[in-house]
C-alpha cells in the first residue's frame, strides 16, 4: 500500500516564519531594554573602572 504524496514544505516554511516573528518581537522588547540600561550605567562603569586603575597603579 503506498501512501498518497503530499507537499508539506509550505506549511512547514509558514510555520518557522510564524515562531521567528513571535521570538524576534518577544526579544526585541528584552534586548531595547538591556541596551538602555547599558547606556544609563556607563558612566558608573567607567567611575569604578578609575577608581580599580587608580588601586592597582598605587599597589604596584
Amino acid at each position: 500500500m503506498k501512501r498518497a504524496q503530499t507537499n508539506w514544505t509550505p506549511i512547514y516554511l509558514l510555520i518557522v516564519l510564524i515562531i521567528a516573528a513571535v521570538l524576534i518581537f518577544t526579544f526585541k522588547r528584552t534586548i531595547v531594554g538591556a541596551q538602555n540600561t547599558a547606556t544609563s550605567n556607563i558612566g558608573s562603569a567607567r567611575s569604578i573602572a578609575q577608581n580599580a586603575l587608580t588601586l592597582i597603579q598605587l599597589l604596584y
